[in-house]
């Protein structure tokens, strides 16, 4: 499936999603005079902003931001607010177990507080977006059966959001949240971002495919201009995070897949 040559440059892509500088993320009590959007996830949904070699400020500008300044212009949408639960370098399993970012709790995953939330704002709560999967594979950076732990992190992507994530997430949220979900867009995701897919369209998701709006699978040269149009990875940061251009192009492509508002 994967050579050792690709492999390696994923994970030296992956290296670049570990957080840096990150802080504790800002999330506003609930109140019965709004409706939210809750955010989960890595440092996609978080937000990265570089601002030196190696060093950056996170949570920041994301496409959960762009999104919501998009829903915001929707009919009867104005009181809504959005809640960043995202957290940089989580993991698939970090999502239902841990979160670094939660200084005071981190035992209080990003799963149970988006839940707990739920349960407590009942109807509340009308979009939930979540991107996860591309951070599991630090695990096994230095695993030489490369074939077969590509194998077992995708095993265990899968089971994480077929068996815990995804059911929980809409057993707490009931029938009038929408759900949507995005892959990643770098070629050496594909078979991860293919996985994405199929899990979350098969259960009710919507699918915001980013591989689309970066061109992955179309003309290496014109790939190469937008990696640079949406991400800092051709400036003097080499940052391979959505820049705000790249969030908002991003945040168009949930929207769009969200559907028609009545």
């Amino acid at each position: 499936m994967s050579t050792e040559k690709s492999f390696l440059s994923f994970v030296v892509l992956l290296l670049l999603c570990l957080p840096f500088g990150s802080t504790a993320p800002s999330r506003p009590t609930a109140s019965s005079d709004n409706i939210y959007y809750l955010s989960l996830g890595d440092s996609f949904a978080a937000g990265v902003k570089p601002i030196a070699p190696n060093e950056t400020i996170t949570p920041a500008y994301s496409y959960a931001d762009a999104l919501y300044e998009l829903l915001l212009l929707k009919k009867d949408y104005n009181n809504l607010k959005l809640i960043k639960y995202g957290c940089s370098g989580a993991t698939s399993d970090d999502i239902v177990s841990l979160d670094k970012c939660n200084q005071e709790n981190p035992k209080y995953s990003q799963l149970d507080q988006v839940i707990n939330f739920m349960k407590s704002n009942r109807g509340l709560v009308k979009f939930v977006t979540i991107n996860i999967g591309v951070n599991d594979f630090h695990r096994y950076r230095n695993d030489k059966d490369i074939d077969g732990c590509f194998s077992k992190i995708l095993k265990n992507i899968s089971n994480n959001l077929t068996d815990i994530i995804i059911p929980k997430l809409k057993e707490a949220g009931g029938e009038g949240v929408r759900y949507a979900a995005s892959t990643y867009f770098q070629r050496s995701t594909n078979d991860l971002d293919d996985l994405l897919v199929k899990i979350y369209s098969e259960n009710g998701f919507r699918v915001a495919d980013i591989r689309s709006v970066f061109g992955t699978n179309g003309d290496p040269a014109e790939f190469k201009r937008r990696v640079c149009l949406y991400t800092n990875s051709c400036n003097k940061h080499n940052n391979s995070h959505p820049n705000v251009e790249g969030s908002r192009a991003i945040g168009s492509e949930y929207d769009k897949e969200l559907g028609p508002f009545d």
